[in-house]
């Protein structure tokens, strides 16, 4: 049976590096492969421009909307899930997506800091983001990484 691509979804988690394994097993006969970013990160950018990383592994799966909420069930069993909410799961359109290497969002509403990034992978020469109360994050983003 063939499956329309308009009805899948990109599906990131990030999860405790030491975790990777775990979570690939959790993971273990799905259909399509997951692919790990062992050496991704998540940042979280302050309004006078300090910025908190941490190295975390991103897994990118793609998934009919159905079996999306099994999938985190099994992670969540399996103890790689976590609670940050920098940490949940992303879930897009394909065509959201694409291959882009980071993404934008803002905090969650009661966090001190303004934006966060999460990056799929660590890079020895990453630049460093510069971000102030009157700058886009999304712009210094893009500005960065081109």
């Amino acid at each position: 049976m063939q499956t329309d691509a308009r009805c899948l979804r990109w599906v990131a988690l990030a999860v405790d590096r030491k975790q990777l394994h775990r979570a690939l097993a959790a993971l273990a006969g799905e259909v399509g492969a997951a692919q790990a970013y062992p050496e991704a990160a998540i940042v979280r950018l302050y309004a006078d421009g300090r910025q908190e990383r941490f190295r975390v592994a991103q897994i990118e799966l793609v998934l009919a909307p159905a079996r999306i909420p099994e999938i985190l069930r099994r992670l969540a069993n399996a103890g790689v899930l976590g609670t940050d909410p920098d940490r949940a799961p992303l879930i897009r359109d394909l065509d959201e997506a694409g291959a882009r290497d980071c993404q934008v969002f803002p905090a969650p509403p009661d966090a001190p800091y303004a934006h966060v990034v999460r990056w799929r992978g660590e890079r020895k020469h990453r630049p460093t983001l510069e971000l102030s109360p009157t700058t886009d994050a999304t712009a210094a983003v893009a500005g960065a990484v081109a």
